[in-house]
């Protein structure tokens, strides 16, 4: 199977179960096709009227499924140069076409405080926890970059802009708001 008819054969799945893609807490289904053919075959097993919870049981306890404004995670810092606590600046998140891109993204950074961008941290290097291991590394193909306290949404909306014209840089999108809500952590 491709892409396209493992994403269709999903989409039948979530029907069958009962289930509308829209209101998944855990967002767009996103992988290798190995790893889609993995999804798809534990939707296939799952009986009709299966819930998101038993797609995935990782979904914190305290998440209403029908409420959405109640998914919210405790606070993780990405790195040493994030903020270690909330409020936290919102941030970006820099994709490159290929993996160890750093000397790319460390020149990024450099050309937006030339262009005028007041940035609190940036790294490619996360220390953010993740079921499946490090977030990311060095020899990622993507970064983040945080603003500081207080920047504004049009800030915020010119940095992306200004990243997405940078020749070396693939994709770029917010990837946290200043104003997010966090769930209190348990430590």
């Amino acid at each position: 199977m491709d892409v396209r008819e493992i994403a269709t054969a999903i989409d039948v799945e979530y029907e069958r179960l009962g289930l509308d893609k829209l209101t998944s807490p855990s967002g767009n289904v996103a992988g290798t096709v190995e790893g889609l053919e993995q999804y798809l075959t534990m939707l296939r097993r799952l009986p009709v009227g299966a819930t998101w919870r038993d797609i995935d049981p990782e979904i914190p306890a305290h998440w209403d499924l029908d409420d959405d404004s109640t998914w919210t995670e405790p606070y993780e810092p990405y790195g040493d140069w994030d903020y270690q606590q909330t409020p936290a600046g919102c941030a970006a998140m820099v994709a490159f076409k290929e993996f160890g891109e750093g000397a790319k993204f460390a020149a990024v950074i450099e050309r937006a405080k030339a262009a005028g961008f007041v940035i609190y941290g940036a790294g490619m290097q996360y220390t953010r926890k993740s079921p499946n291991g490090p977030r990311s590394t060095n020899e990622s193909n993507w970064g983040i970059i945080v603003l500081p306290l207080g920047a504004s949404d049009d800030e915020q909306w010119a940095l992306y802009e200004w990243a997405l014209k940078q020749p070396e840089v693939f994709h770029a999108r917010p990837d946290r708001r200043e104003d997010a809500v966090y769930y209190p952590s348990e430590g």
